[in-house]
């Protein structure tokens, strides 16, 4: 009988985390959708809706991960590995304040892309600053990893549709801002 065993905790707390991340992905699903309407009648959504279901938190993390190991291998886990250590004491705050900061740069972005400014002038590059300050706060990004960073938005289904449902392209605009950006400067 597992009544009060470690299986049928650790079974319940999976259980609720199935229910939590099928309520996430419903509000993806509807912002992606009402992103389509919008779209296809030529008006703009509201800036916070176009977030709406996509959180950055532990979950989050451990999620990405697993997705990157299964798609990439093992040798993505020392980032995630600098990224957990790096996040170890943080609180739900300080998870929200990254989230936060990550959404101003895509809105950002966003706005830059749709002024047709191309993903290496400076104004972009100025924007990719605060990007890679903020990403050095979790690890330690070069000029090669901030690069296939980018690359990892247009080759992550789940992220390319976060960024695409905002603007379709928006993810490979990211990418080759992000790689423009790495080329000028990092070494």
């Amino acid at each position: 009988m597992l009544c009060g065993s470690p299986e049928l905790d650790a079974l319940r707390r999976h259980h609720q985390w199935l229910l939590d991340e099928r309520d996430r992905l419903d509000r993806l699903v509807h912002t992606v959708a009402h992103t389509i309407a919008q779209l296809e009648g030529g008006t703009t959504m509201p800036a916070e809706e176009l977030f709406d279901g996509f959180n950055f938190n532990r979950e989050t993390l451990t999620r990405l991960e697993a997705i990157a190991v299964e798609r990439a291998g093992d040798d993505v886990r020392p980032y995630f590995d600098e990224i957990k250590q790096r996040t170890e004491n943080w609180s739900v705050q300080d998870y929200q304040a990254a989230q936060q900061e990550a959404t101003d740069i895509e809105r950002r972005l966003l706005a830059l892309v749709q002024d047709d400014v191309a993903a290496g002038d400076p104004r972009v590059l100025a924007v990719l600053d605060e990007d890679f300050a903020s990403q050095s706060r979790f690890w330690t990004p070069n000029r090669d990893t901030y690069a296939q960073l980018g690359q990892a938005f247009v080759d992550t289904p789940e992220l390319r549709a976060h960024l695409d449902a905002q603007r379709p392209r928006l993810a490979e605009y990211v990418r080759d801002g992000m790689a423009a950006y790495a080329q000028a400067r990092l070494s």
